[in-house]
């Protein structure tokens, strides 16, 4: 009896410590969010609604896709749009055509975050969902951008 009592005592406190990192994960992940933006020279990223960062690596009709359901969104403030790409691969041209506009930030890193074409979703200036674009949910990207 004492041998199950001391063993569901370790299993109780090793769920709660897994719970307890789990839970400073998403603090963790925001964190480390900031200090990317922070290198890339964005200020005020969590003031918007959405975060879209546009690459051309990875899903290459993803990205092509993603650029031109993107275009509608140059105008809408609530937005930010971070376009980490060349134009090789996909057309980027209205981006630089409106790369003055303070929702629209060209950049060039390797930063391993911004390798990935993806939609950030904010909600009272915190990180609610990131969004990876792949084939996988390609299909579902118009939903995604509403």
């Amino acid at each position: 009896m004492i041998k199950k009592t001391v063993l569901f005592r370790y299993l109780i406190n090793f769920a709660l410590i897994f719970f307890l990192i789990s839970c400073n994960q998403k603090e963790d992940k925001e964190t480390k969010l900031l200090k990317d933006f922070e290198k890339i020279k964005i200020d005020n990223a969590l003031n918007y609604n959405n975060i879209y960062i546009l690459t051309e690596k990875n899903c290459l009709f993803c990205n092509n896709k993603f650029s031109e359901l993107l275009k509608n969104k140059i105008n809408d403030k609530s937005n930010l749009i971070i376009v980490n790409a060349q134009g090789n691969v996909i057309d980027i041209s209205e981006f630089l055509e409106n790369k003055k506009k303070e929702n629209i930030k060209i950049i060039n890193t390797d930063e391993l975050f911004f390798q990935q074409t993806k939609i950030i979703k904010l909600s009272n200036r915190k990180i609610d969902t990131i969004i990876d674009i792949t084939i996988q949910n390609s299909d579902k990207l118009e939903s995604f951008l509403k």
